[in-house]
């Protein structure tokens, strides 16, 4: 019979601790204990289970190798290991067992070789999408409970602040590099700029990238995606970086938590230090482009 083993974890820190090397380890001491001899390894690193088998690229080649029937057998560490839901776990075993490929579990009480095992899949199938579910639940409404408290819960930092060691928003008043201004001195010259002298974001760009002023993204040395690749960016304001400050309620000090949230969710409203009083902010965020 020949044997195959499907590894996967999900996230890129699993990956980079080399976790998937602890799975493999698990299944080479198996196949030694019941006498069989692995012919091929796929390992998905870094790839979330929420997506089908055929759109993992370990996951694909196992599809195909199934198809062309190079192998009979699959193992796995554990059934979530094929998916995080249902759906995609009982679909990806009727694709390997339509292409003659039993599946079975090295931590599981269950063989696809035989009716009653193919049941006890089914079962265990709900009970990994339940346990996905509830784990979700928990962290939402966790997450929800940080929010309330003003606990920053991931995401760009607002230009102007920082978090500090407990995890709350705090204005950010050290000098930037090769500059005498502090981030907060940026956004607060911005809002005068643009409430008290009647400037445009424009002018107020150009004046910035005349002074040397480092944005956001050229100070943190972060990347942005082009395609396929992360490439630096040119590290110059431009006037829709300035809109998008002086629309920022934060600076205000009311922050929405959940807003851009792809998932429907109740949005947080919560406060958080201003940088700028309520008037300065309302007379920059109607001020012309």
């Amino acid at each position: 019979m020949r044997l195959a083993v499907y590894a996967r974890v999900s996230s890129d820190d699993q990956a980079e601790r080399g976790t998937i090397e602890n799975k493999l380890e698990f299944a080479r001491k198996y196949a030694d204990l019941h006498q069989l001899e692995i012919v091929k390894w796929y390992k998905d690193d870094g790839v979330t289970g929420t997506i089908p088998l055929e759109s993992r690229a370990a996951g694909r080649e196992l599809l195909q190798d199934a198809k062309n029937g190079v192998i009979d057998l699959l193992l796995i560490y554990r059934l979530d290991r094929l998916g995080r839901s249902a759906r995609i776990i009982l679909n990806s075993v009727h694709e390997l067992e339509t292409d003659g490929v039993k599946i079975r579990s090295m931590t599981e009480p269950f063989d696809t070789g035989d009716p009653s095992g193919r049941f006890l899949l089914t079962i265990l199938a709900g009970v990994a999408d339940l346990e996905r579910e509830t784990i979700l639940e928990r962290l939402w409404y966790g997450a929800n409970r940080a929010a309330r408290s003003g606990k920053w819960l991931g995401g760009i930092v607002p230009y102007g602040y920082r978090v500090d060691s407990e995890g709350y928003l705090e204005i950010c008043e050290d000098l930037l590099p090769h500059s005498d201004m502090t981030e907060a001195g940026v956004v607060r010259l911005i809002f005068h700029m643009l409430a008290n002298q009647g400037h445009s974001c424009i002018k107020v760009s150009d004046y910035l990238n005349a002074l040397g002023v480092p944005t956001a993204y050229a100070k943190d040395d972060r990347k942005v995606t082009r395609g396929k690749r992360k490439e630096n960016t040119a590290g110059i304001w431009r006037p829709s970086r300035v809109r998008g400050i002086i629309t920022n309620t934060s600076y205000k000090g009311v922050h929405f938590y959940g807003k851009r949230s792809t998932r429907k969710r109740d949005v947080i409203e919560r406060e958080v230090p201003a940088i700028v009083d309520v008037d300065a902010w309302e007379k920059a965020s109607e001020s012309p482009s």
